[in-house]
């Protein structure tokens, strides 16, 4: 079992040093090309100007909350997702006559 892996890890090897030898020198793929036709071609990276960050107020600063009643929030009413259903949604314990009353309902009531 070992000179089986022995061999594969000598054939990977000789693999890269292929692959190596296969592939071109780095001037290679410019030797033969041409300038582009645009005398300014594209260059980056591309950011934008500088931004100075600034101080927001400190917390102590900032003028104290005023709770106002008049204006409390409006909450939409509910939307039934499965109203177009043919049983509006209505699934599983919703429709029997028989179901289990829940006994943490009971505690909470009495």
């Amino acid at each position: 079992m070992k000179t089986i892996g022995k061999i594969l890890a000598g054939g990977f090897v000789l693999f890269l040093v292929a692959l190596a030898l296969i592939q071109p020198g780095p001037g290679a793929a410019t030797a033969g090309a041409t300038a582009l036709d645009d005398p300014d071609p594209i260059q980056g990276p591309f950011t934008s100007a500088p931004v100075q960050p600034g101080l927001s107020p400190a917390v102590r600063d900032l003028p104290v909350a005023i709770d106002e009643p008049d204006h409390a929030p409006v909450i939409p009413s509910r939307r039934n997702p499965l109203a177009n259903e043919p049983d509006q949604g209505q699934r599983g314990t919703w429709d029997r006559a028989d179901v289990p009353v829940d006994p943490l309902v009971s505690r909470a009531l009495g």
